[in-house]
């Protein structure tokens, strides 16, 4: 009988720039979902394209991602951000995401989230800049998550952990 091999494609990016730039790929192209990703220790990719990892994703030390306006970047198989920094941007054409999380995501934890804020009203006209705007994020979630549990980290009293509500 002939000896198994590892069929799995191994694919890694190194420098800065956009995810569709072959030259940056150790294979000289951009990677199918169905390859394991590294992104290599001080590389900084952008992610602007859709993107499914159904093997591995894996940000090395000192490395970044950004994802790009208007693109999602999901996961069936396996990512780690290893809590390296990844922004999600966004402009006047969307918002980036994380998409569906159908496998593992791990070392999530340094991560921003842009929101971009028109200063134009529905009939492209100025707006008055001054204005005021509502940021909020969800304080009821169904399965009951409260603002105690997502916003006070459960009542944990340790310097650094908490948000103080008061004034009511």
């Amino acid at each position: 009988a002939a000896p198994f091999t590892d069929s799995t494609i191994n694919n890694s990016f190194d420098g800065t720039g956009n995810w569709t730039d072959a030259s940056k790929w150790s294979r000289g192209i951009p990677p199918n979902e169905d390859e394991n990703i590294t992104v290599a220790a001080g590389a900084n990719i952008t992610l602007n394209t859709n993107f499914n990892v159904s093997c591995t994703f894996t940000l090395q030390s000192g490395s970044s991602m950004t994802v790009a306006p208007d693109r999602t970047f999901s996961v069936s198989g396996t990512a780690n951000f290893n809590g390296q920094p990844v922004t999600l941007k966004s402009n006047a054409s969307g918002t980036a995401s994380i998409g569906k999380v159908l496998g593992t995501l791990t070392g999530a934890s340094n991560g921003t989230i842009e929101r971009f804020i028109s200063v134009y009203n529905s009939n492209s006209v100025p707006a008055h800049i001054k204005s005021w705007r509502l940021l909020s994020v969800p304080t009821f979630v169904p399965g009951g998550r409260t603002v105690r549990s997502t916003w006070q980290e459960g009542g944990n009293r340790t310097n650094g952990f908490g948000t103080q509500i008061s004034g009511f």
